[in-house]
């Protein structure tokens, strides 16, 4: 198009023809749709014809923005934001990717040109934290004896929660944010969270309670959770499998012999 906006194609044979046009932040549409992501009105050109005239209304597509915090209500950077759509497929409510972005310095992360819709927003940091691991009663009494541990105090292995809007980490729990053509929904605020890690192990036996020698294992997500992951690993010549590093919820477990 030029600085008026007007487009001309030139040496078309006869046919049918659809007309869209696209620029984010605006939504792309289709010549004679009433509505962005609906068919148009189809243009029939015949030989010789020349047809003017022919508008797209382009509607300028919708907005999220927000800020996000560490676990201590600073703005937390490195933070990779998801979003996902829900729409109806088949009869069932599903989640589907929709982008991703970066929070910057200051913890703020800015999804555009989105489809009228219900979103919802989650935010993850990777890598894990080291904390140490709360004293037994015992340990605490041989310390105040003066008694040394023979050993310091493991730490405990803590990972950044994926937390959904508004503050989640349950993703039954998110709330969905619905946006109008041209709407910016501004301050979808929400603070990260850490969680300490879960150990998942046991043995794969036959129906005899023999244990199987070759195979593999997965741990995959179940419920209505739009971050869906499978882990796969083989088992031991004794059966046993584990997946460590695991985040608390939902999940199934598969072999494959």
């Amino acid at each position: 198009t030029d600085a008026d906006g007007k487009f001309l194609f030139t040496n078309l044979p006869a046919d049918r023809y659809t007309v869209g046009a696209s620029k984010p932040p605006y939504l792309g549409t289709v010549a004679g749709a009433r509505r962005p992501a609906r068919p148009g009105t189809p243009i029939v050109l015949a030989d010789g014809q020349k047809i003017a005239n022919v508008a797209v209304r382009m509607p300028m597509g919708g907005a999220i923005t927000g800020v996000i915090t560490d676990e201590k209500g600073q703005p937390a950077s490195n933070v990779q934001v998801a979003l996902y759509q829900w729409r109806m497929q088949g009869g069932v409510r599903t989640s589907v990717s929709a982008g991703s972005a970066g929070a910057d310095e200051r913890g703020r992360y800015r999804f555009f040109g989105l489809t009228p819709g219900e979103y919802g927003v989650v935010g993850m940091r990777m890598g894990t934290v080291l904390q140490p691991r709360t004293l037994s009663v015992t340990e605490v009494d041989a310390a105040l004896k003066g008694s040394v541990p023979a050993a310091p105090p493991a730490l405990a292995v803590v990972r950044y929660a994926p937390v959904f809007f508004p503050g989640t980490t349950r993703a039954a729990d998110a709330i969905s944010i619905a946006i109008a053509a041209g709407e910016e929904r501004q301050n979808v605020d929400f603070k990260l969270e850490t969680v300490l890690s879960v150990r998942v192990e046991g043995v794969v036996a036959t129906s005899d309670g023999q244990p199987l020698t070759v195979g593999s294992v997965s741990l995959s997500t179940v419920g209505p959770n739009p971050l869906q992951t499978v882990t796969s690993v083989r088992f031991q010549a004794d059966g046993r499998f584990t997946f460590g590093n695991v985040m608390p919820g939902s999940y199934a477990i598969r072999t494959i012999g």
